[in-house]
């Protein structure tokens, strides 16, 4: 009876590919030898990448790798080693000004213009003050804060929640800025809010293969010839 191994599930593409290499079996894949090999290679190639883009996400210990600004009450922004999820975040709080946010940023270095990445992170109420309610209290910008939110948000309750938003990279860098307490200087916002909240697990990963469709359409019909004359030539013995 043929044995087989259990078939991929997250983390790679479940492409022709994929299939058909799981199909031929373990003996099969050990007695291609090279050919199997560049199959191998080219599934991998079109997973995901996943590699994390952001320092310090967790904020383990301390807030190194980010900046934690506040125009009025700069010690209300800091970080916080007993609240987190788990314990360990930063609290981004100030005094309610109608002039300045509280905000942590990052300047995150490695992307691909043109490519799409995904950026995630644990939220939790830390004071609901003035205008409470209106949903617009927490911002995420890119390079430009308090100008152009690309993801605008509110959460008034006693829980952590996950939230992400997406958005296209227009240069190999861009920096990062979440914020809180967010006034009128934003696009968006109807109120001064006085709402602050603690962050967690922060996190940016790219969305999607690298490898341009037309560029991946040529490497798997190369790797089908090869493959096709591996079998054509275990045949013959």
């Amino acid at each position: 009876m043929r044995r087989f191994a259990p078939f991929p599930q997250r983390g790679m593409r479940q492409d022709f590919i994929t299939v058909l290499v799981y199909f031929e079996g373990e003996s099969l894949m050990r007695r291609l030898g090279p050919a199997t090999s560049f199959l191998a290679g080219l599934v991998l190639l079109a997973s995901p990448i996943r590699a994390e883009l952001i320092t310090n996400g967790t904020f383990s210990g301390s807030a190194s790798g980010w900046t934690l600004a506040a125009l009025l009450c700069p010690l209300a922004t800091a970080y916080d080693p007993l609240a987190g999820n788990p314990a360990g975040s930063a609290r981004l709080n100030t005094c309610g000004e109608s002039n300045g946010d509280s905000v942590a940023s990052q300047l995150v270095t490695g992307l691909s213009a043109g490519l799409t990445y995904t950026l995630t992170w644990d939220v939790l109420l830390h004071f609901a003050g003035t205008f409470a309610g209106n949903g617009e209290s927490f911002g995420v910008f890119l390079d430009n804060q308090p100008g152009s939110p690309i993801f605008l948000g509110e959460w008034l309750d006693d829980n952590w929640h996950a939230a992400q938003v997406s958005f296209v990279a227009t240069n190999s860098s861009h920096t990062i800025y979440l914020a809180s307490e967010l006034d009128l200087r934003t696009p968006g916002v109807a109120f001064n809010t006085d709402v602050s909240y603690y962050i967690d697990n922060v996190s940016l990963t790219q969305t999607g293969s690298p490898i341009p469709e037309p560029a991946m359409g040529y490497m798997v019909a190369v790797g089908l010839v090869i493959f096709r004359v591996s079998r054509q030539r275990l045949g013959r013995h």
